[in-house]
């Protein structure tokens, strides 16, 4: 139906609200024409489920679209406006539930004498995926080993839907360490029956060869005599396979092959969409986590200093070259807005400016540029300039 452009400015929720629009607007799709599901759209474009969701909800407070009871999504008429009992629906309709499905609460953590967590407090939305980063030492593989039941904290509490940590046991937790090892001598073959006996209760056997085939991997090969790269793969599989509730990824994406990272997230992706999957997973490259989480937090010195939305980050954060005819203006263009960075490039101004870009864009044009260019931002960019300290300039 379109593509979406992972490298552009526009955030990932815009573009498909935009995208749609067109296809409404050009007549392509018709008033009262089924368009795909928030499942089916977030699988065929690899985009988080959630994000898809921010994207249908919003065509739907604007009038493009209206959804059924049974969760299907229909293009209104915007000729006769909504559709038949469509505002009696929207004053019954429920709001969508946002539980969290892991809440942490002042973990404290010491390793022999370094203090690793530092009272953590964070939560995870049921079918989520949490993307924490942060350098070497910061905290995340511990806090991972708590998830996984691993480590026992000194102090705090893990909550996993509404059960301590301590007492889960029906929910099925699939964990991927930094390292991956594998018991001594064992095949793919002889692996897998020690993971689907592991995992009675979830296991698909079905998967676990269609991934068996689309990885490529040999099920008579000695895990032992595989490359790193192979043995990362051989995990995911297993992983996947086990069908969790919750999984852990500790840096499990960081360096895949494109090919591969595409699938992989193409999977993980569709348990989140089909079975509310709830996914945690840590990287040091925060660019690795673009494109698949919904939020993204940084972890330092055991504390989480930083957490955010990243389609509201790419929607509140812009950087624009401006250019302003010679003697054209008078006093500071940039009054009044939250500019972060600023530039001067030698008759052009680069500008990292916090906000709508619609106010933005109208600040600036009172002064009539003759230069007005958005520019990209990696995700790592955009962190960077969001722990700078918002004032509007004077």
């Amino acid at each position: 139906m379109f593509q979406i452009d992972f490298k552009s400015r526009r955030s990932v929720r815009d573009q498909i609200v935009d995208n749609f629009k067109h296809l409404i607007n050009t007549g392509l799709l018709q008033p009262m024409e089924e368009v795909p599901n928030i499942e089916e759209i977030s699988i065929g474009l690899v985009i988080n489920p959630n994000t898809c969701q921010k994207a249908y909800t919003e065509l739907e407070n604007q009038g493009y679209f209206y959804s059924h009871k049974d969760a299907s999504w229909m293009v209104a008429d915007r000729s006769t406006g909504n559709p038949p009992n469509l505002a009696a629906k929207k004053k019954n309709k429920q709001p969508r539930n946002h539980e969290y499905f892991v809440i942490i609460e002042d973990l404290t953590k010491h390793l022999g004498d370094n203090l690793v967590l530092n009272d953590l407090k964070m939560d995870i939305k049921r079918g989520s995926i949490y993307g924490l980063m942060g350098v070497n030492g910061s905290g995340k593989t511990t806090l991972i080993k708590h998830l996984a039941k691993i480590y026992q904290s000194d102090f705090g509490e893990i909550i996993i839907d509404e059960v301590p940590i301590k007492q889960v046991s029906q929910l099925s937790i699939g964990y991927l360490p930094d390292e991956t090892a594998f018991l001594p001598h064992y095949t793919m073959r002889k692996m897998s029956s020690f993971f689907e006996n592991k995992h009675k209760r979830n296991w698909d056997f079905e998967r676990y060869q269609d991934l068996l085939q689309k990885f490529d991997l040999d099920e008579e090969q000695k895990l032992d005599t595989f490359s790193s790269g192979m043995k990362k793969q051989a995990a995911l599989v297993f992983a996947l396979s086990a069908m969790p509730d919750l999984l852990l990824l500790d840096e499990t994406l960081d360096g895949l092959d494109p090919f591969v990272r595409h699938y992989v997230a193409r999977e993980i992706i569709k348990d989140v969409a089909e079975r509310q999957m709830t996914v945690f997973v840590t990287s040091h490259n925060i660019n690795e986590l673009d494109g698949i989480c919904d939020t993204v937090g940084i972890i330092d010195k055991g504390q989480v200093t930083i957490e955010r939305d990243i389609d509201d980050l790419r929607s509140n954060i812009h950087k624009i070259n401006v250019a302003f005819a010679p003697g054209s203006v008078s006093g500071n263009p940039f009054k009044g807005l939250n500019v972060l960075y600023r530039e001067d490039l030698g008759g052009t101004d680069l500008v990292v400016i916090h906000g709508l870009e619609a106010k933005i864009a109208a600040s600036i044009g009172r002064f009539n540029p003759i230069l007005y260019h958005h520019m990209p931002m990696t995700l790592e960019e955009i962190f960077v300039y969001e722990k700078s300290e918002e004032k509007p300039e004077e």
